[in-house]
């Protein structure tokens, strides 16, 4: 297929070849005429110079021109046979030219100094290519000494010898013309051969030497070329619219056809219209409505750049880029969102009509089909087609046919034929009859809060029960397919059933103290695994999920509360055993409830006290009561013990009231700490204790400083003990064993370190310190005391030493 356009009157055909050297050749159709140059102002308005008489002129008498013998020549030449006449010139001595008889002798100057400048005009055409160009020749003529006689005898013949030369040059470019295929596509690759050509021909032929500048008609005027079209009309296919486009480009000279931009230069206001009429075929060959739409400046316009290369290289052109502006975007409809739509259909053995839920999801796919439909309104159009179409399909169908048989895709595949008349297609269509069962093959979620009977009747518990599933095939539950049944509220009323039936079977115990249980066999998930088996076998039910939570009850709630902390009380014991010598001795209880006895739930339910508080505070009555009746028969120096031995006997006393709580309020208990407090004869040595102590710390503190300086390695072990018998004294245990064994580890320590008396130690310690280690002897580190063992500790005020310490 040729695409045509014209330049004015002229169609151009698409054939052609492009040559190794990048020069474009055409084969255009006989039956058009092709691209023609149009006469030009150049033509009209160049001038032929041709004139050489600075070289070779006519004169009228050899006597009447002065001539330098050194580069001029005067030639008489024989009109009609063409020969050179010699004859003596009387002035000059020089033999002159005379007539003889009916001889006409014409006078020459010829000069090999001056030279003549010259320019003339060489039309040449392709009859074949149907194209032509204009070579304007500028030439320089000049005449080599010993050629006078050749120039003369060649030029003498017109009265302007130039002529003769313009003349001859035309003659030599056209039959180098001739013999040159295709010269000028190929011009610039010929044109220094032609310039050779025409300076040889007018050495050999005139003898005259040339030098000559080849140039062509608009070849410095070669620029790029902008357009910014006008709006036009195009048709694509399918679509019987007219569609406005415009494009704007920049045409650039074609490097391996610049000979064609030069020979339709003058052509090119022409080649709007004439990308125009490619653009139109090409669109319409090859474009829909939709390409315009949305691929104008990506697809279509990569086509057209295609289309274009060939013709515009014709013309010496090529495009630097090329943009497209169309009207078709105002033909696409507004994008319509999800179309949601119910439909009520009558079915059989179903009171009442059913709704059929649609919800569609359209896309555009052609714009022609859809124009053509001329469809006022998309939404109202699918609604109308999902009415006529979900009746038909559902027209005699029973309600357990639809729920066992129904599918979705037949409406869908319907809807699509239909879309697709119109140039849309469905990408997402939901049908889906509003029938309960059908919901349930999606997934169900069933919750209920239900209070149940333990094994003990007086004991109820409560239960949050959630349970999730689907049943994907409903031929497992067909006896429950009637509008009249609602299976949800069936799957409920088995799942409270069995958690009732389970929960009738555990003791309150059980289920208060291991619902959650991971070590033991858990309520939480024996009922589960029992819900999950039963809707299997029932329902069919798949993918379950159950919650079986606790929900608080009063009970829980006070037995939550009362697991809170730990509480305490103080209570004093007067030892009635020792028969009113004793001294009253405080105690210090804490203890936690740790839960309810495994057969004191009843016993906790009946005591219904309003709070926490009160509850504590009988706990705490009762526990007292009992404590002290125990302890007030034990003699005093158990129950003011002063080691770990007795404290444990006292300990364990106290631990078996605990049974007590257990009878009474149906609780378990843990006693946590039991702490005798000092009696009112030991808070009298109060202030002794604290004096000591301050020595003892005073003590430790220089033996320490001691010790850095003199004995580093045993400075920790030191600290430790000094500390340890610190707190044995704080604690009255002085009588312990274990405070004789830390005093024996002290003085061991001591025994291989200095020993000095508290009452010169800080003098001891400051002459320790201005001491250097060399100067240091074990005397001055003992104080001045040889082979002293132990710690002397005195006080100037009180006077008293370690050992009445």
């Amino acid at each position: 297929m040729s695409q045509s356009s014209s330049f004015k009157k002229f169609n151009i055909s698409k054939k052609f070849d492009v040559s190794k050297k990048g020069s474009v050749r055409f084969n255009i159709d006989k039956k058009v005429s092709g691209f023609r140059i149009q006469p030009s102002d150049f033509l009209k308005n160049f001038a032929n110079t041709s004139t050489i008489d600075a070289i070779f002129r006519k004169i009228e008498s050899p006597d009447s021109t002065v001539i330098s013998s050194s580069t001029d020549q005067i030639i008489a030449i024989d009109v009609q046979s063409g020969q050179i006449v010699q004859h003596q010139n009387q002035r000059t001595g020089i033999r002159g030219i005379f007539r003889l008889g009916q001889r006409e002798v014409w006078y020459y100057r010829v000069s090999s100094q001056n030279v003549a400048e010259c320019r003339t005009l060489c039309p040449v055409n392709d009859i074949d290519e149907k194209i032509s160009i204009n070579i304007q020749v500028i030439y320089s003529v000049r005449c080599h000494p010993g050629n006078e006689s050749k120039v003369a005898t060649t030029l003498y013949k017109e009265n302007n010898p130039g002529e003769i030369l313009r003349k001859a040059i035309m003659g030599w470019v056209d039959n180098f013309v001739q013999s040159r295929a295709g010269f000028i596509q190929n011009y610039f690759q010929l044109r220094n051969e032609l310039r050779e050509h025409i300076c040889l021909k007018a050495q050999l032929d005139f003898g005259l030497t040339l030098q000559i500048n080849l140039t062509l008609e608009h070849e410095d005027n070669l620029v790029p070329f902008p357009i910014t079209s006008s709006e036009f009309f195009v048709r694509v296919n399918g679509c019987d619219e007219e569609i406005g486009l415009r494009f704007a480009t920049e045409l650039h000279v074609d490097e391996y056809n610049k000979i064609l931009a030069i020979v339709y230069h003058e052509q090119l206001p022409e080649l709007e219209r004439f990308i125009q009429e490619i653009i139109k075929q090409s669109i319409l060959d090859h474009f829909g409505l939709e390409d315009l739409c949305y691929e104008l400046n990506q697809k279509v316009r990569r086509v057209l750049e295609e289309e274009l290369r060939a013709p515009l290289s014709q013309a010496g052109r090529m495009m630097s880029y090329l943009s497209l502006e169309s009207s078709a975007s105002s033909l696409v409809p507004e994008e319509v969102p999800p179309v949601e739509h119910t439909v009520k259909c009558k079915i059989k053995e179903c009171p009442r009509p059913i709704d059929i839920e649609h919800r569609v999801l359209l896309s555009l796919t052609d714009i022609s089909k859809y124009r053509a439909a001329k469809i006022t309104s998309l939404e109202d159009w699918v609604k109308s087609k999902l009415e006529r179409i979900t009746e038909a399909a559902f027209f005699e169908r029973s309600y357990v046919d639809i729920l066992l048989e129904f599918n979705p895709h037949e409406i869908k595949r319907t809807m699509e034929r239909e879309a697709e008349s119109i140039g849309y297609t469905i990408r997402h269509l939901t049908a889906i009859p509003d029938l309960e069962p059908l919901k349930l093959k999606d997934g169900f979620k069933i919750e209920s809060e239900e209070e149940f009977v333990t094994h003990d009747s007086r004991v109820k518990v409560k239960l949050q029960l959630i349970v999730k599933g689907a049943i994907q095939d409903l031929r497992g539950i067909e006896e429950y397919l009637n509008p009249q049944i609602d299976i949800s509220e069936k799957i409920r009323s088995t799942v409270v059933e069995e958690t009732e039936q389970l929960i009738h079977k555990v003791d309150p115990e059980r289920f208060y103290m291991h619902y959650y249980d991971d070590s033991h066999e858990s309520v939480e998930k024996e009922l589960k695994d029992q819900i999950k088996l039963k809707l299997e076998q029932k329902f069919g039910v798949s993918d379950i999920h159950i919650t079986a939570k606790q929900l608080e009850t009063k009970i829980a709630k006070r037995f939550q509360e009362l697991q809170k902390g730990f509480d305490s009380f103080e209570f004093e014991i007067f030892p009635l055993k020792d028969e009113g010598y004793g001294e009253p001795v405080k105690f210090h209880i804490d203890f936690k409830v740790r839960g309810v006895d495994q057969n004191g739930w009843y016993i906790f339910q009946s005591n219904d006290f309003k709070s926490r508080e009160e509850e504590i505070e009988h706990i705490k009555k009762v526990l007292e009561g009992d404590v002290k009746t125990k302890l007030e028969t034990v003699p005093i120096d158990y129950i003011q013990y002063t080691d770990i031995r007795k404290w444990q006997e006292i300990k364990g006393a106290v631990d078996l009231s605990v049974q007590k709580i257990v009878s009474t309020f149906g609780l378990v208990i843990e006693i946590i700490n039991l702490r005798r407090l000092p009696t009112v004869s030991e808070l009298g040595t109060q202030q002794d204790l604290e004096a000591r102590r301050r020595i003892a710390e005073d003590t430790r503190d220089t033996e320490i400083q001691m010790a850095s300086l003199t004995n580093k390695e045993q400075l920790e072990q030191l600290e430790r003990l000094l500390q340890k018998r610190r707190e044995l004294i704080d604690n009255s245990f002085e009588d312990d064993p274990e405070f004789e064994v830390v005093n024996q580890r002290i003085q061991k320590i001591i025994q291989v370190s200095p020993t000095y008396s508290i009452k010169s130690d800080r003098q001891q310690l400051e002459h320790v310190k201005n001491q250097s280690p060399e100067q240091l002897s074990l005397k001055e580190y003992l104080g001045g005391s040889d082979g002293l063992t132990g710690v002397t500790i005195q006080n100037e005020e009180n006077n008293i030493t370690d050992e009445e310490s």
